[in-house]
């Protein structure tokens, strides 16, 4: 009785040691990660008081991440300064084709 409850328990450790080892490689490939980025980023862009649109963006199997056609616009660009004088600011559109 013993020895088949310790079969099972190391059975059930070594099923866990294998998802976690599964979850790691899945977490290499550049589908999982550029995944992850795109709803990491639309969580950000939730927060973020500019809109920010781009054509298409991936994972590198190198790790790095490639943003085709990013446009950062901000939402309200008329502020105050520290004197309260209402300004526009013409540095408030950023574009560029590749990042």
């Amino acid at each position: 009785m013993y020895k088949k409850g310790s079969y099972i328990t190391a059975r059930a450790i070594g099923a866990v040691f294998f998802l976690i080892l599964c979850c790691f490689v899945a977490v290499q490939t550049p589908y999982v990660q550029t995944r992850v980025t795109k709803k990491a980023l639309s969580r950000l862009l939730e927060k973020l008081p500019a809109s920010v649109t781009y054509n298409r963006i991936e994972v590198m199997s190198s790790g790095v991440l490639k943003i085709d056609g990013l446009a950062v616009t901000d939402s309200s660009p008329y502020t105050l300064d520290v004197y309260q004088r209402g300004m526009y600011s013409y540095i408030a559109v950023y574009r560029h084709r590749d990042v």
